[in-house]
């Protein structure tokens, strides 16, 4: 039940940007992509490591920073920014729904089961 809360407690928190700084290594690298699509569904922009986020973030849905100075200059861009801010967000968020609503995978989903059970009978 908890989990159902989450999308509007991270609304709730009023924030403007989303950060997902990740150390290039070995467990970072098997992390999901998770929290570009929880802040995206909020329209959240955010700049994050390219670690787990370099193959779906397009450059007009949020920022990938490699460097400090990546870091620095899209922090400040988006704090400046705030027409940018609002554009990215409305972008990511159109995309993750287009891309990754449930209801488009839940008949995939539900066929798979038919079949692991009609297997298993």
């Amino acid at each position: 039940q908890q989990v159902y809360k989450w999308p509007d407690k991270l609304r709730s928190m009023s924030l403007y940007i989303g950060i997902a700084p990740l150390i290039d290594n070995h467990f970072n690298r098997g992390r999901s992509f998770l929290k570009f699509l929880e802040y995206s569904m909020v329209q959240i922009p955010g700049v994050y490591s390219p670690t787990a986020y370099k193959d779906i973030i397009k450059p007009d849905m949020g920022f990938i920073a490699a460097t400090q100075g990546e870091w620095i200059g899209y922090l400040n861009l988006l704090i400046k920014d705030k027409k940018l801010r609002q554009t990215m967000g409305r972008k990511a968020r159109r995309f993750v729904k287009k891309e990754y609503d449930v209801a488009k995978f839940t008949p995939k989903y539900a066929e798979l089961f038919r079949k692991l059970f009609d297997n298993n009978s």
